[in-house]
């Protein structure tokens, strides 16, 4: 009976670790990301990212991060009105800790949440072609997300010293994915 007790204990024990494993602690963080995009009057705009991670980080800064948005854009000052590729520097309102649905928390997690600055030269994830008169998706539309040279951020009490973000977003969610029509 103290056998089948103690491998009960023990087989207990193991699977809260294991389901305990993503709150663990690691010098080496890696994650990919989801985009939101609102709409705004003089067109959409990517206002807010959520990083996923694959261990807890315990606080946020917006000082510890670098955000560079790569994306088509349609040059006017061409005769042809060209499409390039242009790289920007994303503006930081806030950023914060959050659970899986994006609510604020004070406690170390695997989610962060992004507040990013739009406006109609920064942050829209659509190419509008002169020639068609329409807008499309734009192909690509990467966020390249760092830490900053200063950047004081900790897994469980670890220092980080490797952070990467996959730069292709995994997921679009629009403001307008609550409406069925």
């Amino acid at each position: 009976m103290k056998k089948i007790i103690s491998l009960s204990l023990a087989f207990f024990m193991l699977l809260t670790l294991v389901a305990c494993g993503s709150q663990t602690g690691s010098d080496t963080l890696t994650g990919s990301y989801r985009i939101h995009v609102s709409g705004y009057d003089w067109g959409a705009g990517v206002d807010s990212i959520m990083v996923t991670l694959d261990h807890v980080v315990d606080a946020v800064d917006p000082e510890d991060f670098v955000i560079q948005e790569t994306k088509q854009a349609t040059d006017f000052a061409s005769e042809n009105k060209d499409v390039v590729i242009v790289n920007n520097e994303r503006s930081i309102k806030d950023v914060y800790l959050c659970d899986e649905k994006g609510e604020k928390t004070d406690q170390a997690s695997k989610y962060i949440q992004f507040e990013l600055g739009v406006s109609p030269t920064e942050g829209s994830p659509l190419l509008y072609s002169a020639k068609t008169g329409f807008n499309t998706w734009s192909g690509p539309y990467e966020l390249n997300i760092q830490l900053s040279e200063d950047a004081d951020l900790t897994s469980n009490g670890k220092e980080v010293t490797s952070w990467t973000i996959d730069t292709a977003y995994t997921e679009r969610v629009t403001s307008v994915d609550q409406f069925k029509k």
